[in-house]
């Protein structure tokens, strides 16, 4: 392969942006910087204010973002987990300074680490080395300062989530990092640690998330990697683990996570790969293994996200196209299938990642919009212990949460949900996400006994069972319920199967079998599994299935079938029969299931828990396993139970609300580890739900309280992104 070289700053799913300028061969020289409008915070500490208006470049990922001063000094803020952003603290970072260097001409954010380079160009890249990305050669360490990778000298850099690659100054191609999919196109899938030369001449290079694609001074388009989502352009689905030629008369290339576009030497642009939701801008959702025009003006720059693309005009026009949830094209909130121009000020510099866009204006500013939930688009959330209301409303009744959406009912009656709405599970006509509780679309009155799975939701108005989101029995998303029963009494969701209890006591199951947890003995997909016996309530977990039945009994016991250590029993294997589990026999109010453990609470109040213990989720004090229910602690008024991935939360008969395990302290905090039940703070708590890592909780007076990861909008409070551009401060 041939190529050439000019400096390029890409963007794309979950990593960098740059600045306006497509032919970056020229790094600033100490002239360039001294002519520099004057800055008055020259020596300044690292974490002073800045001035309004002192920006030439940016970066952004899906987690954090960095920027560059007019005098050569570097900024960070966002997601700062063990420091790895900006070398202290934890949780979030408002824009703080890296150092006191000035003589900073490059950096490009990745998914847990960043690099830039200074001087002449040297290379320097710093946080967690996952895969080799950070290209120390120590593997899975953590550097929090800036560390020299080789002693070449740099042009260029590109990152991705766990790969980089950078031009030399002699125009030879390094990369080095994670290569699972042949990304980093050096004929094998092995992992690239230390750098390693990949190609010469080489021009503008991107990467994606399973490939990579460059351009050469001869405007020779190349791309290797993964190709089954046609995102190399070479129009044969093949992947290449080598360069493959994608065409001529290229000039600059970017990489989104499945789609890839670029510019031609006129300024014109193409797209090629996932069209869907308008990410090719050519004005359909339709895919493409070759290169398609898009409407878009003749442009100087591009930057693309997960799914949407972002450049700007020779007079500092913005225009995008693509997937427009949580505010990743600004101003926009449905998907925009055609180049759109937005409102902006006269752009110099696009940035792209994620769900985020970010600008720097002529008059030197910042502006970003889309995920702030770690306050990557600058605006640094509200700080607050684990819990802060959420909405102002007063009059919520029930309240439940899975993954990373949550939906609740009001004591008229109403359904609202809010969050992640990929696969339409918040029921509101709409595959939008949404940071605020929005209604559930009518059809449905009373809805009791809310369930919520990965990509789906579930709840009962009578004997009436409606679902919607990926819905098992009809094997497609729905937008809005529709009616999966007529006679059930009870729903209970899992990972990616529901069960559900009829008036008589059937009890079926729906979804996936992967560990027989639909009762049957063979790995496959079914819309409608009867379970033999009469039932008289069902609860699911990821894999695991569950019901009551009283066998004669005076109470009800728990059976279960699925996978093998969240039975309540000992097994070796899956279940594909109901086993009871070992829990006492006594009556059993209510079942909760985590990711690989469940807890219920028996006998009017006592709460027993079993399966993995890893950050002590089993309330026990340990990191103990066990296969078989243990009590947790000797209180016997718990009266509601619910569990996230790695942490459960439970409210005593007083009104008190207790949590454990791996808990967030405060909305994008640090993470700690309760072994044991922590009281969370104040009383009058009437109900909880636990989503992976947040949680929400109602009290008594109708108001809604919530914290923990707000990245997808799980917390419903408004705050997880920025619909419309806003300076970084």
């Amino acid at each position: 392969m041939r190529a050439i070289a000019l400096v390029i700053l890409l963007a794309g799913c979950g990593r960098f942006g740059f600045d306006s300028s497509d032919e970056t061969d020229d790094i600033p020289s100490d002239d360039d910087i001294a002519d520099a409008p004057s800055d008055t915070t020259d020596g300044v500490e690292p974490d002073a204010p800045l001035p309004d208006g002192r920006w030439r470049a940016v970066s952004t990922s899906a987690i954090s973002a960095c920027g560059i001063t007019l005098t050569g000094e570097l900024w960070c803020w966002g997601a700062n987990d063990d420091g790895r952003l900006i070398g202290s603290g934890d949780g979030i970072a408002p824009p703080t300074r890296i150092g006191s260097d000035s003589d900073w001409t490059a950096v490009a954010t990745g998914g847990d680490y960043t690099c830039g380079l200074r001087g002449a160009g040297d290379l320097y890249c710093w946080g967690f080395n996952y895969y080799g990305a950070v290209g120390t050669g120590a593997l899975d360490e953590l550097f929090l300062a800036p560390t020299r990778i080789t002693a070449a000298q740099y042009a260029s850099l590109a990152t991705a989530n766990y790969s980089t690659c950078a031009v030399q100054s002699d125009r030879k191609l390094m990369c080095w990092g994670r290569n699972q999919a042949g990304q980093l196109g050096l004929g094998s899938l092995t992992l690239a640690e230390p750098p390693q030369a990949v190609g010469a001449n080489v021009r503008t290079v991107a990467i994606g998330a399973n490939h990579i694609c460059t351009t050469n001074a001869s405007g020779e388009l190349y791309c290797a990697g993964a190709n089954w989502l046609g995102q190399l352009g070479t129009g044969d689905g093949m992947d290449h683990p080598t360069f493959a030629l994608v065409g001529n008369g290229y000039a600059q290339v970017i990489a989104g996570d499945e789609h890839t576009c670029a510019l031609r030497a006129d300024g014109a642009s193409e797209c090629w790969g996932v069209g869907e939701r308008g990410r090719l801008g050519t004005g359909t959702g339709d895919w493409s293994a070759t290169p398609r025009a898009t409407a878009a003006p003749p442009l100087t720059s591009l930057a693309a996200g997960l799914g949407h693309t972002c450049g700007a005009t020779s007079t500092g026009e913005l225009w995008c196209w693509g997937q427009a949830v949580r505010g990743a094209i600004p101003g926009q909130s449905a998907e925009t299938l055609a180049p759109t121009r937005i409102t902006a000020p006269p752009t110099t510099a696009v940035a792209a990642a994620g769900f985020s866009t970010c600008i720097v204006d002529d008059d030197a500013h910042i502006l970003c919009s889309g995920n702030n939930a770690y306050g990557q688009a600058g605006q640094l959330p509200e700080p607050g212990t684990l819990f802060t209301q959420a909405d102002t409303r007063t009059d919520w009744a029930s309240i439940s949460a899975q993954s990373d959406h949550g939906c609740a009912t009001t004591t008229s009656n109403q359904t609202f949900c809010w969050g992640s709405n990929a696969d339409g599970q918040l029921g509101d006509g709409s595959y939008l996400d949404r940071q605020d509780p929005v209604p559930v679309q009518a059809g449905t009155s009373k809805l009791s006994g809310l369930e919520l799975g990965s990509w789906s939701s579930y709840g009962v108005d009578g004997t009436t069972m409606f679902g919607w989101g990926w819905t098992p029995l009809f094997d497609m998303t729905l937008t809005s319920p529709v009616i999966v029963s007529n006679t059930a009494v009870s729903v209970a969701s899992g990972f990616e199967h529901a069960c559900w209890v009829e008036a008589g006591g059937e009890l079926h199951c729906m979804g996936d079998n992967k560990h027989q947890e639909l009762g049957r003995d063979d790995i496959g997909f079914s819309t409608d599994e009867v379970i033999p016996g009469t039932w008289i309530d069902a609860y699911a977990g990821r894999y695991v299935s569950c019901g009551t039945r009283t066998d004669g009994s005076v109470n009800p016991r728990l059976y279960c079938w699925g996978i093998t250590g969240l039975l309540g029993t000992l097994t070796t294997s899956d279940q594909f029969t109901p086993v009871r589990a070992e829990l006492p026999d006594l009556p059993i109010n209510t079942v909760a299931f985590g990711v690989q453990f469940g807890c219920a609470i028996i006998n009017g109040g006592e709460l027993w828990c079993w399966g993995a213990g890893w950050d002590g989720r089993l309330g026990q004090g340990t990191f103990d396993d066990s296969d078989v229910p243990v009590r947790v602690g000797v209180r016997s008024d718990w009266v509601d139970v619910d569990l996230g991935d790695d942490h459960a939360c439970a409210i005593a008969a007083d009104r008190t609300l207790w949590c454990w395990g791996k808990v967030l302290d405060g909305e994008g905090g640090a993470m700690t580890v309760a072994l044991q039940p922590q009281a969370v703070g104040g009383t009058n708590w009437a109900d909880v739900a636990c989503g992976d890592s947040a949680t929400c909780a109602l009290k008594t007076d109708g108001t809604r309280w919530c914290g923990g990861a707000n990245e997808d909008g799980e917390l419903g409070n408004g705050e997880a992104w920025l619909g419309s551009l806003s300076a970084v401060p």
